[in-house]
């Protein structure tokens, strides 16, 4: 939605004080967040301009009237020097409380150069931001995108706080989570992390967007756990949804995870902020140290899906888990002077996939099922026959409806005596046709063909029409460094 630039949130523009005609207001876009305000701008003939201040006309936004102070040659006139940009409040009528997001934009958004930033704007600190924004050099570069037929883009994000949230951003003091707004963005949210459960957060959010999966963990039994726990609520005068209780024995331990795992679900699902975890990790029998310690990602999926099979059994969601996740392959050795061959066929509900030396998925799965020849000292031993020749390896008979990958980025090193992480590029396709992987190279069924449309998304999976999603996390730089004066 886009807006003429003298009419913000119904407010006429000031217009007044001097601005220059190098700096033009293009358009100011409405968010989905009705407080969250984008403006654009152009400086023009950026190549060309002189070293001095260069201000936009004002705009007004929740009544604070305001404008964008640019130096296309920076503050400093020495060395290669960077362009700096700020943003300057009329306090007039009052002080403003505000979290802002400066950004100079690149044809390639992922190059563009955005910072996230608060501000207490008063008479004697009028204009705040950055002097140190994209080097002039760079910017002036044939062919780096920064330059649109010689013109800047300049963009602004704006949130005016409030007293109230002046003084809650005090006590958590980050600007992005003001300024963009997940839930109205993407229709997402995210996981909050204790401490080091980055891991953790990232296979619930894999687990909640199997739109299936997801109904099946609603519809596990925990009635009689929520009974207890309004009448535990009702003593205490507290919340049903904050009592946490861990109850004693196997069967109750199941429940309490059960019921932890539906409130983060459902919370995920309606919340407008992101969602906090404790009582989920309280359910492990987790501790505060526990927390802060990285548990192996792969063995935490392996529990927990066991945990919610367990827990549905004899309901009317019992096998969801090896339904959604579970497949088959065939390990072999193949002898290959004698007639002998040894079989034998496994469930799995996730694979690891080296990814050192290997560009992507596709390829990690042919080193996966690559025939290992055992000769010389290695030869195999072969019921009746001795030792012979042979080759060894696997192949898959059937992929689930969801193929759940464990990427090994973790190798160990000898020389250092731990585990280094391996942060080579690695990449996957929205679709992929793992055919050549099944043996005989057709599918069994039309399950399988879903498998191949739905590899490491959240896409839809049989039984459901909710399409799911990716959930990334981005983070700003940090604070501002001072007024532009």
């Amino acid at each position: 939605v886009k807006m003429a630039m003298d009419e913000i949130d119904g407010e006429v523009e000031p217009n007044h004080g001097e601005y220059s005609e190098h700096l033009i207001l293009e358009s100011t876009i409405a968010t989905k967040h009705p407080e969250i305000f984008k403006v654009k701008c152009k400086v023009k003939k950026f190549a060309s301009l002189v070293n001095k201040a260069h201000r936009s006309q004002y705009f007004t936004i929740s009544g604070v009237p305001m404008r964008i102070l640019f130096y296309p040659r920076g503050m400093n006139n020495y060395g290669d020097s960077y362009c700096s940009f700020f943003l300057e409040c009329d306090t007039s009528q009052g002080d403003a409380h505000i979290c802002f997001e400066l950004a100079v934009e690149n044809s390639n958004p992922s190059l563009s150069e955005c910072k996230p930033v608060y501000h207490h704007f008063t008479s004697r600190s009028a204009d705040w931001g950055f002097r140190d924004m994209v080097k002039v050099s760079t910017m002036t570069s044939p062919d780096s995108g920064w330059l649109d037929r010689g013109d800047a883009r300049l963009q602004v994000t704006v949130r005016v706080l409030n007293e109230l949230e002046a003084q809650e951003f005090s006590f958590f003091k980050d600007a992005t989570a003001w300024i963009y707004d997940s839930k109205t963005e993407t229709g997402y949210v995210g996981l909050k992390n204790q401490g080091a459960t980055c891991y953790m957060n990232s296979l619930l959010q894999a687990l909640y967007h199997i739109p299936a999966l997801r109904r099946a963990v609603y519809q596990m039994p925990t009635e009689q756990e929520t009974k207890r726990r309004r009448t535990e609520a009702s003593r205490s005068r507290t919340h049903s949804a904050l009592v946490v209780r861990r109850e004693e024995g196997r069967d109750g331990e199941d429940e309490s995870v059960a019921l932890a795992l539906q409130r983060v679900f459902f919370r995920l699902q309606t919340s407008h902020s992101c969602v906090g975890t404790t009582q989920l990790t309280k359910s492990f029998g987790w501790d505060s140290l526990d927390a802060f310690t990285q548990h192996d990602v792969q063995e935490l999926d392996r529990v927990l899906c066991d945990n919610l099979e367990e827990k549905m059994k004899g309901t009317s969601v019992e096998g969801t888990v090896p339904r959604l996740l579970r497949g088959k392959l065939k390990n072999f050795v193949s002898c290959l002077h004698v007639d002998y061959k040894s079989e034998r066929v496994e469930e799995f509900y996730d694979l690891s996939l080296n990814v050192k030396g290997c560009r992507g998925v596709v390829e990690s799965l042919r080193k996966y099922v690559e025939r290992e020849k055992l000769d010389g000292d290695n030869k195999y031993m072969a019921e009746g026959h001795g030792l012979q020749d042979a080759e060894k390896g696997c192949s898959f008979l059937h992929f689930p409806p969801v193929l759940h990958l464990h990427l090994k980025r973790f190798e160990y090193d000898p020389m250092r005596d731990a585990n280094v992480k391996i942060n080579d590029r690695f990449e996957f396709h929205d679709e992929m046709d793992l055919s050549e992987f099944l043996e005989g190279g057709v599918p069994s069924d039309d399950e399988d063909l879903a498998a191949l449309g739905s590899l490491l998304g959240g896409g839809d999976v049989r039984g459901g029409g909710e399409s799911g999603g990716e959930s990334t996390s981005s983070e700003g730089d940090g604070d501002g460094d001072g007024d532009g004066d």
